[in-house]
């Protein structure tokens, strides 16, 4: 909606909202006091939704973004609101940059827990579709329809939205706090049409094609968030610099899809506790990523961090540096992942990443330190006493995706990144309550 348009409706629902108030000062009489309220109500609704509407383009037209909070469950799940439907029915959804379409739990859906979801039903601005719909994501499957229908996120909309409707989940996907998945990858689908962010460009030509995510954690401060339009200062380390790496295009498709970049460098550092002899005469700190070409996926639907199949074991055998970790440490949860027992945060390398730059540019350069990939139980700062950790490297086995790394919200906690469509790149920064003294953001 237009600026002056916006106006305009503000100024009519002012007005009409006073007529109303006159109105209903000279009525007499229950029921017609009741219906004029209503009318005064659906007036009021109005009007708060032509003022926001006018903040919203007005922060555009100024350069700033638009906020979108975001829960926080367990540090594991990040989800916000979104608004689908006429009138607009509430769902709350991850924001995916490793997906570029819309699912949603339908109302009536088997197995989904009980969960809310979206009533089509409900919604006079539902359209049917004649698409099915089938989807495996790395944390389950989900089947069901097509339709098409208006969004709202963050005060942006967008009609005839193509919408993914799960009447079906598997377990693992059902069990989430959230009602469905809102994408925010570079054009993955094969039909423009399915790219809901591209649609949500489109139909709010002040939008910028740039938004960032913040993900906190546990319950500190401040509160993690998805900025569309821009990106917020004040989840910025203020005495970090921003670092880009260059976004590449998909091997196997041949065109940009996902927001990849080239892995140049992971190497793990082996921590103070190693003596120095064990330091230089340690044939496996080696930079994985120097014989093979190592391309990884920014992706905010994921948790953990993808190890590409080819390269998994080597990664593990730097990680597992030690005989005590070898003892302690054992492939759990479907051998995709290691869990140890009697260790401490101390005994775990550190991990060194740089992401490709454009030609000419050195890249991004980051470092992972065990409390930033190692999850331990509540305890003892040094987790001793028969405490377990979690090391949260997954094996990264993916259809399409085998060899491609993912790098999830275990390392987007520590990064605040900003997703650039027109440029092409990725800017990352040291986010506010993270300590990043010793890598490349660090000014």
């Amino acid at each position: 909606m237009p600026v002056w348009l916006a106006r305009k409706r503000e100024r009519q629902c002012c007005w009409q909202l006073h007529r109303l108030r006159y109105e209903i000062s000279r009525l007499h009489g229950c029921a017609q006091v009741q219906s004029c309220l209503a009318v005064v109500l659906l007036a009021s609704l109005t009007l708060v939704t032509a003022a926001h509407t006018l903040e919203v383009h007005e922060k555009q037209k100024r350069g700033g973004g638009v906020a979108v909070p975001l829960t926080n469950f367990a540090d594991m799940q990040y989800y916000g609101e979104v608004l689908i439907g006429t009138p607009p029915q509430k769902v709350t959804m991850v924001f995916d940059t490793g997906s570029g379409q819309l699912l949603v739990r339908g109302r009536h859906c088997r197995g989904c827990q009980g969960r809310r979801g979206y009533d089509p039903a409900a919604s006079r601005s539902c359209q049917p579709s004649e698409w099915a719909y089938g989807r495996h994501y790395s944390s389950g499957e989900s089947k069901g329809y097509k339709v098409y229908d208006r969004i709202s996120v963050g005060g942006f909309e967008a009609k005839r939205v193509l919408i993914a409707l799960a009447d079906h989940e598997t377990d693992r996907f059902r069990d989430f706090k959230f009602d469905g998945i809102f994408g925010l990858s570079m054009y993955v689908e094969p039909h423009k049409k399915l790219d809901v962010f591209g649609k949500l460009l489109q139909s709010n030509p002040p939008l910028r094609p740039v938004f960032a995510l913040f993900f906190n954690h546990g319950l500190g401060s401040p509160k993690s968030q998805l900025m569309l339009g821009s990106y917020d200062k004040t989840r910025a380390d203020p005495s970090s610099q921003w670092q880009y790496a260059t976004v590449v295009q998909y091997p196997i498709l041949g065109r940009y899809a996902y927001w990849a970049v080239a892995l140049t460098e992971f190497v793990a550092i082996l921590p103070s506790s190693a003596n120095a002899n064990a330091k230089a005469a340690d044939p496996l700190q080696a930079n994985v990523c120097a014989s093979r070409d190592c391309i990884s996926i920014v992706d905010s639907g994921t948790t953990f961090i993808g190890i590409g199949m080819f390269a998994f074991a080597s990664v593990m055998r730097q990680v597992l540096w030690s005989r005590k970790l070898q003892d302690s440490c054992n492939q759990a949860l479907g051998a995709s992942i290691y869990t140890c027992i009697d260790v401490a945060y101390e005994d775990f390398p550190s991990l060194h990443i740089r992401f490709g730059g454009a030609d000419g540019e050195s890249g991004a350069s980051f470092e992972l330190g065990p409390r930033d990939y190692v999850s331990c139980q509540a305890g003892d700062d040094d987790t001793r006493g028969g405490m377990g950790c979690v090391i949260q490297l997954k094996h990264h086995v993916t259809p399409l995706q085998q060899g491609f790394w993912v790098f999830g919200i275990t390392f987007m906690r520590k990064y605040y990144t900003v997703f650039q469509h027109q440029r092409r790149r990725l800017g990352f920064v040291c986010a506010r309550g993270a300590s990043c003294a010793s890598d490349g953001t660090h000014q």
